[in-house]
Parts: structure tokens; C-alpha cells; sequence
């Protein structure tokens, strides 16, 4: 299985992408802004929440 990961994965074209590289059965790792609606997002999708204004992160 081929894996990708997609920042901004909960936009527009993000969310678009994601859901087809998930049907055509890639692992996909998103990476979204902590407190951000994933609703968009496959259910079966790795979601990774950042703050983008900690460096630390």
C-alpha cells in the first residue's frame, strides 16, 4: 500500500484529494490546524491536528 501525506488536508482541494487517493486504497496521513472541522475527511483517514503558530510542534 502506497502512503501519502496531505497537509491542508481539510480545504477544498485537500479534502477532494484525499478522498480519492482513499479510493484508490492509499494510506493517507492529513495534517490539519488544531480545532479544524474534519468532517470532510474519510473516517478511515490518519489525522494529525498542528498548531502552526508553535515552532515546537
Amino acid at each position: 500500500m502506497k502512503r501519502v501525506v496531505i497537509t491542508g488536508a481539510n480545504g477544498f482541494v485537500g479534502s477532494f484529494l484525499t478522498r480519492k487517493l482513499n479510493e484508490q486504497n492509499y494510506s493517507v496521513t492529513c495534517i490539519v490546524r488544531k480545532g479544524s472541522n474534519t468532517d470532510l475527511l474519510p473516517k478511515n483517514s490518519n489525522i494529525i491536528f498542528i498548531d502552526y503558530n508553535n515552532e515546537k510542534e
